[in-house]
């Protein structure tokens, strides 16, 4: 299940995206810019639970306006590896298309993220083109951004 963060999650967003295994896969935001999310407009920092356990966390951006398109800006899990990415993504596309309403949902991961991007395309997702040495690592590499995106109409059921 996806709920919205509240300043009680903090400590566990911080801990999760600050572990050394997430540095050369996703960007890290200081607790000051996490905060912001939680009274933004234009994100929305969710967190994923099981069994009432948070086990991950979401960081969407846009359709906050009514465009219809949501990107996944960040995603992590505290336990990768254990099977629980299907039921994420699960979860976080009945939230975009049902709960939000929109029509689209994309966004990007590094091209030599392998694991990812096979779970991504498991989940439906559509591999759309690639950002050439887009992207700067916190690990100081420059890399390709691989582009996915999944409308509406595409989702499996």
């Amino acid at each position: 299940m996806l709920r919205p963060a509240t300043p009680d999650d903090l400590d566990f967003v911080c801990a999760l995206q600050a572990r050394p295994e997430y540095h050369a896969l996703i960007a890290e935001d200081g607790r000051d810019r996490l905060l912001g999310y939680l009274s933004g407009t234009s994100e929305q920092l969710l967190i994923w639970t099981q069994d009432d356990k948070s086990e991950g966390f979401v960081l969407l951006s846009g359709n906050l306006y009514g465009s219809g398109k949501v990107e996944l800006r960040r995603l992590a899990l505290d336990s990768p590896g254990r099977g629980q990415g299907q039921a994420l993504l699960a979860d976080l596309i009945s939230y975009v298309f049902d709960d939000l309403g929109a029509y689209r949902l994309w966004f990007d991961v590094a091209d030599d993220n392998d694991r990812a991007r096979r779970a991504y395309e498991r989940a439906g997702f559509i591999h759309e083109g690639t950002l050439r040495k887009h992207w700067h690592r916190r690990t100081g590499d420059k890399v390709d951004l691989a582009l996915y995106g999944m409308l509406a109409e595409d989702r499996k059921r």
